[in-house]
């Protein structure tokens, strides 16, 4: 596969994930939830590389303190 059909496939990819979820309104952040609302993930984020800890600990703060999601924390 060539670079430019490799770019082409990936941007159809975030593409479809962009638009499989709810848009989080922040930080190019697109989350998808179960159908009875008890589960949620994120499905897309467009983050340079100083953005994801600050992503995780905005994500862990809304599942702590605003959600009834289960957290599962990394190991």
């Amino acid at each position: 596969m060539n670079e430019a059909v490799k770019t082409e496939v990936l941007a159809e990819l975030d593409a479809l994930r962009r638009a499989s979820g709810v848009a989080a309104g922040h930080a190019d952040l697109v989350r998808e939830y179960s159908a009875d609302g008890s589960e949620c993930r994120i499905v897309f984020a467009d983050l340079a590389d100083g953005e994801v800890v600050e992503l995780v600990r905005g994500e862990r703060e809304v599942v702590t303190f605003t959600r009834p999601y289960i957290f599962e924390p990394d190991n």
